[in-house]
């Protein structure tokens, strides 16, 4: 197992660059921070890991090919985002995430139109781990390759059948799904909204919510009963109580 020390290190200077969406583009490679995340990354077959450095004194057994390299502490906290709260950082090549490679899915879909927080996007993510839901990302120019995504997502970027597509890519495929749209502005309440069949979820971004197109080609309409005086939630939020009222709605039905 190779040791690296000096923070000038070719190796390092290239990793820290990969914090940049230019470097992760014009290279196809990405960083995974952290031991969930990394263990998380292990479970997608497509996915080529090609460097990991461990911080001294820890350990990792390797999956694949990656070659493993052991790194000192001021090495990791320089690579890492987290700084001394990672124990592992790794380079992975970037995996298809085109529409046409989406997996087969449960009937029950995401659409995150516009959404450019990385933070939402990975809790959402994460939510669409939990219910077993897949995620269709209608703009083909977000970074999911972000290594806040990655760290946001807590590793389900890797776990989560997941896709990028333009809104009219997004529109056609859904076609065999009931289109629910959700918006502050709706009439129906999210809670009287039939979602037991195959359903794609349309959650806007905060700024600019759901997009014209997506409302033309909505079945359903809803919105989220609030009591309160705030009229909308971030949109993490309200991807989330979609997707857990559908899951009550198809175990009850």
């Amino acid at each position: 197992m190779t040791e690296i020390t000096s923070l000038t290190n070719p190796l390092v200077k290239s990793m820290v660059r990969l914090r940049e969406r230019r470097t992760r583009d014009a290279s196809g490679t990405f960083l995974i921070e952290g031991t969930t995340e990394l263990r998380r990354a292990q479970f997608r077959s497509d996915l080529n890991i090609e460097t990991v450095l461990v911080r001294q004194k820890r350990t990792y057994v390797a999956h694949g090919n990656e070659r493993v390299i052991t790194v000192s502490d001021e090495v990791l906290d320089k690579v890492a985002m987290r700084g001394a709260g990672a124990q592992v950082v790794a380079v992975a090549h970037q995996f298809d995430t085109a529409l046409s490679s989406l997996a087969q899915t449960t009937g029950l879909v995401l659409i995150a139109e516009g959404i450019e927080k990385p933070g939402n996007l990975g809790t959402m993510l994460r939510t669409a781990d939990a219910t077993g839901a897949a995620v269709i990302i209608c703009d083909p120019l977000v970074d999911v390759f972000s290594p806040q995504v990655v760290r946001a997502s807590l590793g389900c970027l890797f776990t989560v059948p997941m896709a990028r597509a333009t809104r009219k890519e997004a529109i056609a495929w859904s076609s065999g799904h009931t289109t629910v749209v959700g918006t502050p502005e709706a009439d129906r309440s999210l809670y009287e909204t039939d979602l037991t069949g195959p359903v794609a979820l349309v959650i806007g971004s905060e700024h600019d919510g759901v997009s014209a197109e997506w409302k033309a080609a909505a079945a359903v309409q809803c919105s989220i009963p609030m009591a309160g005086h705030a009229d909308s939630l971030n949109a993490a939020t309200s991807a989330a109580l979609m997707l857990y009222e559908a899951v009550r709605q198809r175990r009850h039905r």
